[in-house]
């Protein structure tokens, strides 16, 4: 009777474990910066990107901190790379995000964020400017345990 009860337990957990699990990653050290044509480079290494959401802050040396997930508004993930919503900067005001992605396969961000203050953040510029995170994906099949 205990062996069949812990199955049917690891059935179960195998079966909504997978959907809990939320992974996240960090802008790599060695590709933080992305360019503003008002401001200049920003430095993203405390950006943290979740399934869902980006955390934390970018550093622009010139405007101070950009926050990723502020009070009201926030960027979103949509679970495959592709970001939406709004950032804030103290100094910068609302920086829109929605023409922004990650690379589901490198980690690479592209396109550009945009704002009345800081111009257009561009993230894959030809020189001194590329931003990439160790986060990926994560996919959504469950793992049943075997039963044995």
């Amino acid at each position: 009777m205990l062996k069949l009860k812990l199955t049917i337990f690891l059935f179960v957990l195998g079966l909504f474990l997978p959907f809990s699990l939320v992974f996240a990653g960090t802008v790599l050290s060695s590709h933080k910066y992305a360019w503003s044509d008002n401001v200049g480079y920003i430095n993203f290494e405390g950006v943290v990107v979740g399934d869902s959401a980006l955390s934390g802050s970018a550093w622009s040396a010139n405007k101070g901190f950009i926050k990723f997930n502020p009070a009201q508004g926030g960027v979103l993930n949509d679970g495959t790379g592709n970001l939406s919503g709004s950032a804030w900067g103290e100094q910068l005001g609302w920086i829109d995000f929605n023409n922004v992605s990650i690379n589901p396969s490198t980690g690479k961000f592209s396109g550009t964020a945009t704002g009345t203050l800081v111009g257009t953040i561009t993230f894959d510029c030809p020189n001194y400017c590329d931003v990439e995170t160790d986060w990926r994906p994560v996919t959504s099949t469950p793992i049943v345990p075997s039963v044995g």
